[in-house]
């Protein structure tokens, strides 16, 4: 395929600033709040930290509730941003989603609270609390829940506005005195559950205000107040409601292995379950911030209908995706066990949660690796075959995850995710290259995923099998460093856009010091 320019270069100045922030932003609330489950586990106990990972469970699962409005302004923001005259219909847009969007968080918190005696007696299994304690501190969640639910609105409006510093610069501050200061009341005032989600439920509440008020700021200037209409939801139900499907699908696919484990296990496994899940999850760390920066950016190239420029920058997206998930998978299928010893050090953790962690990764790779097509079919609209797919997936799914979970436990569950990816990236993205940029299905499996694999499979691969682990943590921790630093470095001179891009930066830094 002809290369039209630089994914970094000019002609992507938004795109590689909204990338740029979206990777810093993500990268550190990620890291952040990976550094403080140890601290979580230490000052509540692992059971705790189950009910920390049950509550994780929940939000996901209510993101069914977001009926596709997320998606739908983040698309309908880029679309009508890029026109003239759209000003006060943006205003109007925004102010009827966030109304609805405002009244389902109230109703997310009353479903949470009225069922929460049910999911204390008859589904969370404790040790330590009793079903009356375990009923305040899911009640407790769903408070938690209502008070960040709109944040994804808002998020999706910047995003939708190329605003997408200003959204990681609100992310990063939040976070960051979030977790710090739920540490510290952890430690100097009361080391409870309680005071965890309390806590948790007023910062959350206080980075949703934040974002309301940029938003806002953000939005074009008119002389007329925004007014709620039936006439937004209109023009927009068709793709909300084709997107709502797919996310609801996705909860059940995301989220089935979590809420039938949950029932099977004691808290203190399914909390080492939840730590497996967020090592595997590193896998997919760099999706979420290139599907921000992208979709605004692919939405406005199927408007302007450059087909090579649309080609060009879809395909060196997914080649700088696979550069950032696959080394990160590798590193976790084969050293998830060195990790665990250095992030956790907890007996239970290391003696179970290695295997499911890999199985895991294996899952997140390939699911990670689908984000671009999925986020090329929501640029042009096309929302049928993704709708279909999670339908039909869930129909195999759900039956295979409880045969295996009733066989193998928490292992079943992991070999279950990797079963359903496995049919996406099989199946789906040839169904997809049928219809959208044609003829490019290829160049997907062979340059932009089977190069980056290739690469980082060699140099992982090798280190696992020639190197011995020290039995110094440290010197482990920086012998994963190293390795992890010349996996990616192997993928990413594998791969043409990441090669590309480190070559003609050290060009630029040679010329530079000739000038000098």
């Amino acid at each position: 395929m002809r290369i039209v320019g630089s994914f970094f270069g000019a002609g992507y100045s938004v795109v590689k600033k909204n990338l740029l922030a979206n990777l810093i932003g993500k990268s550190w609330v990620f890291l952040i709040n990976l550094l403080a489950v140890p601290l979580y586990i230490k000052f509540l106990g692992l059971e705790a930290y189950g009910l920390v990972g049950f509550f994780a469970t929940l939000q996901s699962i209510f993101v069914i509730l977001d009926l596709g409005f997320s998606t739908t302004i983040n698309r309908e923001l880029a679309r009508l941003s890029a026109q003239a005259g759209t000003e006060q219909q943006q205003q109007n847009l925004v102010r009827t989603m966030e109304i609805a969007y405002w009244l389902i968080g109230v109703v997310v918190a009353c479903i949470v609270i009225i069922f929460s005696s049910i999911i204390a007696n008859d589904w969370v299994h404790s040790t330590s609390y009793s079903p009356r304690s375990l009923q305040l501190v899911i009640s407790l969640i769903g408070l938690t829940i209502a008070c960040n639910w709109p944040l994804s609105l808002y998020y999706g409006g910047l995003m939708g506005l190329q605003k997408q510093v200003l959204m990681n610069g609100i992310d990063v501050f939040m976070s960051t005195f979030r977790v710090i200061t739920v540490t510290l009341i952890l430690w100097l005032v009361s080391p409870s559950i309680y005071a965890f989600f309390i806590w948790q439920a007023v910062t959350y509440l206080l980075q949703t205000l934040l974002a309301y008020l940029y938003l806002w700021r953000q939005l074009p200037k008119t002389g007329t107040a925004p007014t709620a209409q039936r006439k937004a939801f209109k023009e927009i139900w068709r793709f909300t409601a084709a997107v709502s499907g797919i996310s609801i699908l996705a909860v059940i696919l995301s989220n089935g292995d979590n809420v039938i484990l949950v029932k099977f296990l004691p808290l203190t496994l399914f909390a080492t379950y939840t730590i497996a899940l967020s090592l595997g999850g590193v896998v997919s760390f760099a999706v979420a911030p290139l599907f921000s920066a992208l979709f605004p950016a692919l939405t406005t190239g199927v408007v302007a209908g450059n087909e090579e420029h649309l080609k060009d920058l879809y395909h060196k997206s997914c080649q700088f995706l696979s550069v950032m998930v696959i080394p990160a998978a590798f590193m976790v299928i084969l050293f998830s066990a060195q990790i665990l010893q250095i992030w956790i050090r907890n007996p239970i953790v290391t003696e179970n949660a290695p295997l499911w962690a890999s199985l895991l990764a294996v899952g997140f790779a390939l699911n990670a690796v689908m984000a671009m097509p999925y986020c090329l079919q929501l640029a042009f609209g096309w929302t049928k075959l993704a709708l279909f797919q999670n339908l039909f997936s869930v129909i195999l799914y759900i039956p295979l995850l409880l045969w295996l979970i009733s066989v193998y436990g928490a292992p079943g569950a992991a070999t279950a995710w990797i079963a359903v990816n496995c049919g996406y990236f099989v199946i789906i993205v040839p169904l997809m290259h049928r219809r959208l940029l044609k003829g490019e299905l290829r160049h997907w499996y062979t340059v932009d995923i089977g190069l980056p694999f290739l690469g980082a499979l060699v140099v992982a691969g090798l280190a696992r099998v020639l190197l011995p682990m020290s039995n110094s943590l440290s010197i482990v921790a920086l012998e994963l460093g190293i390795i992890f630093i010349l996996t990616l470095s192997a993928a990413a001179l594998a791969t043409p856009a990441t090669r590309e891009w480190i070559l003609s930066n050290y060009r630029s830094l040679q010329q530079r010091d000739v000038t000098q």
